[in-house]
């Protein structure tokens, strides 16, 4: 178990990244980001940032041995660069699911784009495993997509409560068959004979961010307390939400979701605005009733 103090390792500077970092300050931890690209939006946040390519081995051997253990923010890091991490310090979560992820066929998606997978609706479990092999999964929230990305993330989901208990079932099986220690991200299609798994995503989600105003405990502090080895928080939902992201020009709306008492934005620093590109996402909280 990590002690305040220690420093998180993380690969890649994105979004992901930031609210990861912002997250590990609120627990006494400190983060070192490792990015290529210059100015990342975790760099205004992040304690410290290696600056090189993940082909540059002197540059890992410094920011492995300057860290306690180590994340990531996406799944397609290089095998000679893990090769060289894993070596010196914990990689959470491991090679396995890395491996199990990239080599994901990708035939659901094709299908269900033709039409020939009939699905209802799209909806997506975040879970979380610890290392002593505790299992926490949010609520299933509803995806819909526009152009190809993620578009609002609405919870809860519209399902049975046999549905939503399979979706959390699933969710719990991968994550103990994978060894998994961190925060994954599941998607599934919903079909008249059930749920079908579209893809895994080894890390924090676009479609969680709902829990950073949904929950006691968000999905960036449930991966940093498992990473770190502390127990699981309690990621039980007190409020409905919408979380919708906002795309390139989305930003010109963010004067007027400001004015909303029922909005929280969060908002990424990039420096250039430009279409398609995530810029921040907000989250409309609507109450539960009191029972």
């Amino acid at each position: 178990m990590l002690e305040q103090g220690a420093t998180i390792g993380i690969l890649g500077g994105g979004q992901l990244g930031r609210m990861l970092s912002v997250a590990a300050s609120r627990l006494g931890f400190k983060t070192h980001i490792f990015e290529p690209g210059a100015n990342p939006p975790a760099a205004h946040v992040a304690d410290r940032v290696t600056t090189a390519n993940y082909d540059d081995a002197e540059a890992l051997n410094a920011f492995a041995q300057s860290v306690d253990v180590i994340t990531y923010e996406f799944e397609n890091i290089p095998t000679s660069a893990l090769d060289i991490l894993e070596n010196i310090r914990p990689i959470h979560p491991n090679r396995e699911a890395l491996r199990v992820s990239q080599d994901r066929i990708t035939e659901k998606d094709f299908l269900a784009n033709l039409g020939f997978i009939n699905f209802t609706h799209e909806i997506s479990v975040i879970g979380a495993r610890s290392e002593n092999g505790d299992v926490s999964c949010f609520d299933p929230g509803e995806n819909i997509h526009r152009g190809g990305i993620l578009h609002t993330t609405t919870v809860p989901a519209r399902l049975s409560k046999a549905q939503r208990m399979d979706a959390v079932l699933m969710a719990g099986r991968i994550l103990n068959a994978l060894d998994y220690v961190g925060v994954m991200g599941l998607e599934l299609f919903v079909t008249p004979k059930g749920l079908i798994v579209n893809e895994i995503a080894p890390r924090v989600h676009n479609s969680g961010h709902w829990t950073q105003n949904g929950c006691a405990v968000d999905q960036f502090e449930q991966h940093i307390r498992a990473v770190a080895g502390w127990p699981l928080g309690d990621g039980s939902r007190h409020s409905d939400v919408v979380m919708e992201n906002l795309i390139g020009a989305d930003m010109d709306r963010v004067p007027d979701l400001a004015k909303d008492p029922t909005v929280s934005l969060h908002l990424y620093g990039k420096a250039e605005v430009k279409a398609g590109r995530k810029m921040g996402h907000f989250n409309k909280i609507i109450p539960t009733p009191s029972a």
